[in-house]
């Protein structure tokens, strides 16, 4: 019996700019990842997707069915299921099959998933994440695991769907070098319902602004029960001396509905710059469909997922955001080093 250390490097990422291409990860390409759909009580439903070896080696897929869930710091974060608490969870709703194949290169697999919706199921949504992976390939000290999280959001037709939420802190961004002034403002929605979050703040010295922010609109929703961080530069016609000031924040989400309000102090320890005054907000990107990762593992089977830390949503340390409108095929190796024992 021994003893694996892990020392993990990132090799590679790349970015496929247009989110209408399919998830890709080491050869391991998924179509149509991701259902957000309307469900009726009492009903059953299924849903399709394709599972294609775009490589030139032979694999052997798994799908699982995990928790959909997300941190401060990230969108989105896989779930193992006795870690997923959260009451709007998808889980025990949903089936997946075949749950394992095998696909020889250039080959696809149609895996279809099916959702079983009670009669008393509720209000609101219901959120989880269906995850495609490889068996760990590679020999000696380096396995390797690619993996999609296509990612399931399910809404209760006639049902109350509520997008309660509450701007949980407004704090200074801090830094180590020299940068505009900014505020980290989080938001948590407390509701039944997810929405994407279009949030704006303007900083007072008083009644007199002196700086506001561009509409911060990161295309990815804030589902219930789990609260999420956001950065909005302040911008202005001159910099901002140390004191104290207010900050007044709105969120809203993507049809224009005003979900929370407030005002926050804010104070200025020393004189912080800030960006030259707002002439137009960018409308925000589309929102991507799945995460692609291309991981290392130790066995078959993925690694855990991380559940209350806000570190990341696959093995080793993946990417803390994903930028909205692409789909992220991360690559990493880990080299497994042997202990054993005398």
């Amino acid at each position: 019996m021994g003893k694996r250390g892990i020392i993990g490097a990132i090799i590679g990422a790349c970015l496929l700019l247009a989110s209408s291409l399919p998830a890709l990860a080491g050869g391991l390409t998924v179509y149509n990842g991701k259902i957000e759909t309307s469900v009726n009580p009492g009903s059953n439903n299924t849903y399709n997707m394709e599972v294609a070896n775009t490589s030139d080696a032979p694999m052997d897929i798994g799908v699982e069915v995990k928790g959909y869930g997300m941190s401060a710091s990230q969108d989105f974060i896989a779930l193992e299921p006795k870690d997923d608490a959260n009451p709007y969870t998808a889980i025990p709703l949903l089936d997946v099959s075949p749950a394992t194949f095998h696909l020889e290169p250039g080959k696809s697999q149609v895996i279809t998933i099916t959702s079983s919706i009670p009669a008393g199921i509720g209000n609101g949504g219901r959120y989880a994440i269906v995850y495609i992976h490889t068996a760990a390939s590679g020999g000696g000290a380096v396995g390797v695991i690619s993996a999609v999280a296509a990612r399931v959001l399910l809404t209760v037709s006639g049902s109350k769907l509520e997008t309660t939420s509450q701007i949980t802190e407004v704090a200074l961004a801090k830094t180590t070098t020299p940068a505009p002034a900014a505020a980290m403002v989080t938001v948590a929605n407390n509701g039944n319902y997810h929405y994407k979050p279009y949030i704006q703040a303007t900083l007072r010295n008083g009644n007199k602004v002196v700086a506001a922010t561009a509409v911060a609109a990161p295309g990815w929703p804030i589902i219930p029960g789990f609260a999420r961080q956001f950065k909005l530069d302040f911008a202005g016609e001159a910099a901002l001396p140390a004191g104290n000031y207010q900050v007044d924040v709105e969120v809203k989400d993507e049809t224009g509905k005003l979900i929370t309000k407030g005002t926050f102090p804010l104070e200025l320890t020393e004189k912080l710059e800030v960006l030259p005054p707002i002439v137009t907000s960018a409308p925000p990107p589309p929102e991507p469909t799945a995460i692609a990762t291309t991981s290392p593992s130790q066995s078959q089977a993925p690694a855990p997922m991380p559940t209350t830390t806000p570190t990341t949503p696959f093995p080793g340390g993946l990417i803390a955001g994903i930028t909205a409108g692409a789909a992220i095929v991360i690559a990493l190796v880990f080299t497994l080093g042997r202990k054993r024992r005398s």
